[in-house]
């Protein structure tokens, strides 16, 4: 006989991952800009930089997925239809010490504090993940969003993409992984 178990609940009741398409998600109602990675990641020679709209579930009104939305040529062609699925329920720690404001400068410890996040990253932990579609192939990809990361209050923006082998071990992609913050480095 098997033991059913209630879901996790949050402290207003609701279950994890089951946020209702508001104004206070925090992935809506800003511009994510990200500074440096892969080509698949952002557009070679400039920042690139989106937006996600949240899509509700229609029974539980929950946010179901997000549209990635971006103008010309600031996002790789790549993106093009992309839709990120919320997983998890835990939020990545902010980093210690806080990040200074990014700049040129500070890039440097703006790509460690993204690689520690994806590197402490599993199934548990509040994330987006979607698929690039490169031709004929796929390259599964997931987003991090490690609040408060900054002097200023600014959310990390980690991404990193994943490919399999032929037994089907799925691993990080040398040079897969891009940082960056919202576009006016504040909260979201």
């Amino acid at each position: 006989m098997y033991q059913l178990l209630d879901p996790p609940r949050l402290t207003d009741g609701g279950e994890p991952g089951a946020e209702r398409v508001t104004a206070r998600d925090p992935w809506t109602g800003a511009t994510w800009k990200v500074y440096g990675g892969s080509h698949y990641l952002k557009p070679a020679a400039r920042v690139g930089d989106f937006t996600l709209t949240g899509v509700p579930d229609p029974v539980t009104g929950a946010t179901a997925y997000y549209r990635v939305e971006f103008a010309d040529g600031c996002m790789p062609n790549c993106w093009q239809g992309c839709l990120l699925y919320p997983r998890g329920f835990l939020a990545v720690p902010s980093p210690v010490p806080l990040l200074p404001p990014w700049s040129p400068g500070t890039d440097g410890r703006w790509r460690a504090a993204a690689a520690t996040a994806l590197e402490g990253l599993n199934v548990t932990m509040s994330r987006l993940e979607g698929d690039l579609h490169l031709g004929s192939s796929l390259l599964a990809f997931t987003v991090v969003r490690v609040d408060n990361s900054s002097t200023q209050g600014a959310p990390l923006l980690a991404m990193q993409l994943l490919s399999s082998n032929l037994s089907g071990e799925v691993h990080p992609l040398a040079d897969g992984t891009a940082h960056g913050t919202t576009a006016n480095g504040r909260k979201s």
